[in-house]
């Protein structure tokens, strides 16, 4: 299964390998900046900087963590939705029995084609090919969802956001069952801090019932956490990290550390750290997290 990679700015830019990639936003480096929390109202931007430093070291603002080309993503011999799926940056291994639409049914092989050369591309950190793949395929069949999305995902590589968040947007219209465009325009309002817009299409997202709900919960998390709803972004963290029960998804342990920590609930953060260190493979994240345990361990006197 495909793993979630820790957000980069829940821990600092230095933590990720995969951040230098075109396929993030430029992060804030570690110990600068922050958040503003309070005020939920939709589309609002929350201007970094105003809130109380955080003692153990977490930064501040939050980033998406489910969008990483470093990723290898098999082809399965299955159905053709499922090679539509296996290309997207999500783990969606059962979302066609949820959300298939006939359009998505009716794509045509050479608009498939040019999708799976794009979805190489885009694997390949190939952004500019993966795009212009994507394109052809959309000029082919316009009602081709998750090539809408893919192009978004290519277009966000390259740090073309408004153009991304259009994409994505369009794959929305396409087809409002798929949950796909749904995270991909969670990804951009958490990375522009929109945590009103976040919440909404987060909330949207849930109505679906799909199978990719720790996602969503995951987003619905970082927007409860940039409003500074503290009690509530726990419980949808700790949603997320239930669902996720193979325990794919480390990134989930550090939200809830940070939340923890900011809750004044040191013990808890600790443990949460304690997890993500045992199911954490990556170790320059795993050195980070040891740094950030030592903080917190100096906090209560170990």
């Amino acid at each position: 299964m495909k793993r979630i990679c820790l957000p980069a700015t829940i821990l600092a830019v230095a933590l990720f390998a995969l951040s230098a990639s075109a396929q993030r936003v430029s992060s804030p480096s570690s110990g600068g900046g922050g958040i503003s929390r309070g005020g939920g109202s939709g589309g609002t931007s929350i201007s970094p900087g105003t809130q109380p430093a955080n003692s153990a070291g977490f930064p501040s603002t939050l980033d998406s963590p489910f969008s990483d080309p470093d990723r290898q993503y098999p082809f399965p011999k299955a159905p053709l939705m499922v090679e539509d799926e296996s290309c997207l940056p999500w783990d969606l291994p059962d979302i066609r029995g949820a959300t298939v639409s006939v359009t998505r049914l009716e794509v045509p092989s050479k608009a498939r084609d040019e999708f799976n050369k794009g979805c190489n591309s885009y694997h390949n950190k190939k952004f500019t090919d993966a795009e212009q793949r994507m394109r052809s395929a959309i000029e082919k069949y316009s009602s081709y969802a998750a090539a809408w999305v893919m192009l978004g995902e290519s277009l966000k590589s390259q740090e073309k956001i408004p153009q991304a968040n259009d994409a994505c947007n369009h794959a929305l219209g396409v087809d409002p069952s798929y949950l796909p465009p749904y995270l991909c325009l969670s990804d951009i309002a958490a990375r522009g801090n929109q945590w009103g817009d976040l919440l909404d299409i987060s909330k949207r997202a849930l109505e679906l019932g799909s199978t990719g709900n720790r996602y969503v919960y995951y987003f619905q998390a970082v927007g409860y956490f940039g409003v500074y709803k503290l009690q509530e972004a726990e419980k949808s963290a700790l949603r997320a990290i239930d669902l996720d029960r193979e325990h794919h998804d480390p990134a989930l342990y550090f939200l809830t550390a940070q939340i923890y920590e900011e809750e004044g609930n040191v013990a808890e953060a600790i443990n949460r750290i304690k997890q993500f260190m045992k199911f954490n493979a990556d170790r320059k994240e795993g050195d980070k997290a040891k740094e950030i345990l030592a903080k917190l361990q100096s906090e209560q006197g170990q």
